[in-house]
């Protein structure tokens, strides 16, 4: 049905004036076709982890692309906009488009961001955005008429989901942390965080079936980081004690350090639980970036001096999220140099402490602009990181990004005619298929 456009007037004590507001165009549900479940077992012959297809039980090599659009160009205060409908609407012929020629290309995993605001739901419930949600199923939908999985990726929660913790089931939020660590530490925050990603996963399951093995994998929340510059970690003297009941001295570092390990293990744990009570088979991943893009040089504390250029972040730490209950690890490698080496990022990561026990996944990775001026010069420092990731026994990739032409300092895959696209090609690069 078409509508014409619909004409707002308002009456000032001066005049009237009138504005014309186009409405949105409606789009049809596009209905699925289950895929074959991608899952994770322990290669019988090589006692290897490993990605398969449940089906077919042969390897899965995930090789894909990061697909996000932003309200603002060349900062990077912009705002995830990919699901909300003033733009997926709009452009949706685009969006269609784009996800088609990824396929053409021959990638198989498109790894997309959901974000908070976005997705609220009406103030005083505890629910989804039903708008965001259907914009969200039409997407995977597209993926799966192409034959290509998704991975979602959380970050930040839902603004009405916070309620979840003031319910009087809960402890207060910490008083002795802040920020991102109060949401962290905090049990109240990470049952709403935990439900906010469980009724995600339950409104697919329920609206859509047919899409839920569509879904690679859940990254529960976007390289996750302990705040350096926010209590407790502020704190250089005193005992915290959290909702755990576990102490923690502050005025030694190892002490901190197991602060920052206990709660990387709870909180992935307790998120985990809850997705996995909706739908057992799914795969589920907690990413990270590693110290040394941040200058650090590795895990002592949580403590602010210790990055070199000041930046408060400090990741999770890989060697204790393979303890948890994911699926696989996911790591963020950036090359900034033409003979990069792949190998000071995962010494930064403690690769070496791993047990090797999970499949490994570069869910990002991509070339800045300020290091590599032409997308010709980027692609050198590229394939010798997706080269040296096979050698590694790493399992998968995925580029960032296919088209975010808002983020002008990165090359994504669609500039100069696709350049990248194309050279990146699992139709053209047989990566390692061993």
């Amino acid at each position: 049905m078409k509508y014409g456009a619909l004409i707002f007037c308002f009456l000032t004590p001066m005049i009237l004036s009138c504005a014309t507001v186009e409405p949105l165009p409606s789009i049809e549900r596009i209905r699925g076709e289950s895929l074959p479940r991608i899952g994770v077992r322990t290669n019988s012959r090589t006692k290897v982890p490993e990605f398969y297809s449940k089906v077919s039980k042969r390897r899965f090599y995930p090789q894909g692309v990061n697909w996000v659009r932003l309200d603002k160009f060349g900062t990077k205060k912009a705002d995830n906009i990919s699901f909300h409908s003033k733009y997926f609407r709009k452009e949706f012929t685009d969006i269609k488009k784009s996800v088609n020629e990824m396929a053409q290309f021959g990638y198989n995993l498109i790894r997309i961001r959901i974000d908070g605001p976005g997705i609220t739901g009406p103030k005083n419930s505890i629910a989804l955005n039903t708008e965001y949600m259907e914009n969200l199923l039409t997407f995977i939908a597209i993926a799966n008429k192409n034959k290509m999985y998704i991975m979602i990726t959380g970050h930040w929660m839902p603004e009405n989901y916070y309620q979840v913790a003031f319910s009087g089931k809960f402890p207060a939020p910490h008083s002795q942390t802040a920020d991102l660590n109060q949401i962290l530490m905090s049990q109240g925050y990470i049952e709403a965080y935990a439900r906010y990603e469980s009724d995600l996963v339950r409104y697919i399951k329920d609206n859509a079936p047919e899409l839920s093995s569509t879904i690679f994998s859940i990254d529960l929340w976007n390289e996750l980081d302990f705040l350096s510059n926010e209590l407790p970690f502020t704190l250089r003297k005193g005992t915290v004690k959290l909702d755990s009941g576990k102490n923690y001295d502050m005025s030694n570092p190892i002490s901190r350090q197991k602060m920052a390990d206990d709660t990387t293990f709870r909180w992935i744990n307790t998120v985990i639980r809850a997705i996995k009570s909706v739908d057992a088979q799914v795969l589920v991943t907690s990413s990270v970036f590693s110290p040394k893009e941040v200058r650090r040089q590795g895990y002592d504390g949580v403590y602010l001096e210790d990055s070199m250029n000041g930046d408060w972040r400090q990741p999770f730490r890989l060697s204790v999220i393979e303890k948890t209950d994911v699926d696989y690890l996911q790591i963020h490698p950036y090359p900034h140099e033409a003979d990069y080496d792949l190998k000071v990022d995962l010494e930064s990561l403690e690769f070496s402490k791993l047990k090797r026990t999970k499949p490994i996944l570069i869910g990002e990775f991509g070339a800045y602009k300020k290091d590599f001026d032409t997308p010709e010069k980027a692609l050198v420092p590229i394939e010798r990181l997706i080269a040296q990731a096979c050698r590694y026994g790493i399992d998968g990739w995925v580029y960032w990004t296919w088209d975010t032409h808002e983020q002008t300092w990165l090359w994504n895959m669609s500039e100069k005619n696709g350049f990248l696209a194309k050279n990146l090609s699992p139709l053209k690069i047989n990566w390692c298929q061993r």
